[in-house]
């Protein structure tokens, strides 16, 4: 194995680069790599042997792929289920100053993960005992930013390098002021979805082990307070579809006003379907339990075709309300499913409705 070198020395980190370093590792182990597809570019360049149950990972820094086989040493001897490296070739083989390992090539089901798949996983990470054989860095958020902007040279203006380094500043002060409740041990570093593959036997397992570390087990599960932001606006986007929708279907349906005096022929009914409603997202019931809910004050005063405000016919109000209960209960339901890949069922008891949990393929 040719010695790693410093990364400032080593060729330019492209494609084109890393798929030249990728033929001169397969010759050297007895691989072919032809027609390798470039699976990903970024930290690491992946790659996929067309002819080997093997993908091919060409590592941006030197120092990360000694971690990563260590990190994949410990999880695979604590059967944990995550990427594990190949048997057989050479790992740690430096070409042109870039180190190269090989790993399994994992047979991914189509079906779609979820963070349920996520929680699981990490929770299974963290009641691991800390490993023996694989030494973690203490947890870095944001380790390679500095050296990034350096590394930019004069394609960054000077002004732009110094708000960019103060902000980092910033924030790694507010991360060590942070406390945390759970007590330190392994920690992923950079767990989402992306990072996690399914088998097609069902077991999910997760890949990505550069950022391994030792560090707060509340990073992990960060991801969850990131993506519950994005999750709360399809819900809340959700229920005013539905409330505007059985507003709009109860005004078309009962939005009448009698004029004139209806004791005799003279009284009639008019259209009015142009109403003034002031709509309220409240979150909780009165007892502050979770209550996702909308209230709608209704003016009931229209205009009626002389001019005058006259007051909405409270018993068409009453006589199309369960239709227009019906009409918001089914376009939330709607807008749900499309967002969230969630199915809204009546409950056993035939008194709600609820949501079901659903795995698209």
């Amino acid at each position: 194995m040719r010695p790693a070198q410093d990364d400032r020395l080593a060729r330019p980190f492209t494609p084109d680069a890393t798929r030249s370093i990728l033929m001169a590792a397969c010759r050297d182990v007895g691989m072919d790599g032809a027609s390798a597809v470039l699976l990903r570019h970024g930290e690491n360049s992946v790659y996929r042997l067309v002819h080997h149950p093997v993908v091919a990972r060409i590592a941006r820094h030197a120092d990360v792929p000694h971690r990563e086989v260590a990190v994949a040493a410990w999880l695979a001897d604590s059967d944990f289920p995550a990427v594990r490296v190949c048997d057989g070739p050479d790992q740690l083989l430096v070409i042109d100053g870039r180190v190269v390992t090989w790993w399994d090539l994992i047979a991914e089901s189509p079906e779609k993960l979820d963070f349920e798949d996520l929680a699981s996983v990490l929770r299974r990470l963290h009641d691991l005992a800390p490993p023996t054989t694989a030494s973690l860095p203490v947890f870095d958020p944001m380790p390679r930013v500095l050296g990034r902007l350096t590394a930019a040279g004069a394609n960054l203006a000077e002004s732009d390098r110094e708000f960019l380094a103060g902000r980092h500043s910033q924030l790694q002060a507010a991360y060590e002021s942070l406390s945390f409740d759970l007590k330190a041990g392994p920690i992923h570093g950079d767990a989402h979805l992306g990072n996690l593959m399914r088998r097609e036997d069902g077991v999910v397992v997760l890949i990505d082990l550069e950022a391994f570390a030792w560090g707060p087990r509340e990073w992990d599960a960060s991801v969850f307070a990131a993506a519950w932001s994005a999750f709360r606006t399809a819900v809340e986007d959700a229920i005013w579809a539905g409330n505007n929708a059985g507003l709009a279907y109860l005004a078309e349906k009962a939005g009448y006003t009698r004029t004139g005096h209806h004791g005799g022929e003279a009284g009639r009914w008019a259209d009015a379907h142009e109403w003034v409603v002031a709509s309220f997202l409240q979150h909780d019931s009165r007892e502050h339990d979770p209550h996702l809910h909308i209230h709608n004050a209704l003016l009931n005063r229209v205009e009626g075709p002389d001019g005058e405000w006259l007051t909405i016919d409270g018993r068409s109000l009453f006589r199309w309300r369960p239709a227009a209960a019906a009409v918001a209960e089914r376009t939330m339901a709607e807008h749900l499913t499309h967002a969230l890949g969630v199915l809204v069922a009546t409950r056993p008891d035939g008194k709600a409705w609820e949501s079901c949990r659903r795995r698209w393929t």
